[in-house]
């Protein structure tokens, strides 16, 4: 078998059932399909602003990219940060899990709510979606975020 490949190594030609492959040996090669590596530029590489064009392209992918999803997160982020630096004691809030509740103690990052009589859940602060009036709207901004 190994002297049959090597014959057809030789002959600059395989056969591999339906395939064929064939090898060019220099620029004097008459292989169909085949040119030579002669070092010229072909028309393909005569195109000249090709680093240019792709460079252009990934600006505008990225720009693409900031203007309709890194922008917009950051905003809606900015916005629930200063809502949540604004709750105080009484507020009736949803958190972004569907607990509703009154808020009855804000320590640091965590607000005491109190989600039914007598029972009182901590809470992180970023956890609260927005008010209870607008609860429905609230969680649905707030699992988008995710």
């Amino acid at each position: 078998m190994w002297q049959t490949i090597s014959q057809a190594v030789a002959s600059s030609t395989i056969h591999l059932g339906d395939a064929m492959l064939i090898f060019a040996q220099g620029p004097s090669s008459s292989a169909p399909g085949v040119a030579p590596a002669t070092g010229e530029a072909g028309p393909a590489a005569s195109s000249g602003g090709g680093a240019f064009t792709q460079i252009l392209f990934f600006v505008g992918i990225f720009a693409v990219f900031y203007f309709l999803i890194i922008r917009p997160q950051q905003k809606q982020t900015k916005q629930h940060g200063s809502f949540i630096e604004s709750l105080k004691v009484g507020s009736r809030v949803v958190t972004s899990a569907g607990l509703f509740g009154r808020i009855v103690a804000i320590d640091g990052a965590q607000v005491k709510l109190e989600i039914a009589d007598k029972v009182v859940v901590r809470v992180l602060k970023r956890q609260i979606a927005g008010l209870e009036g607008n609860a429905e709207e609230a969680v649905t901004s707030a699992n988008r975020g995710r």
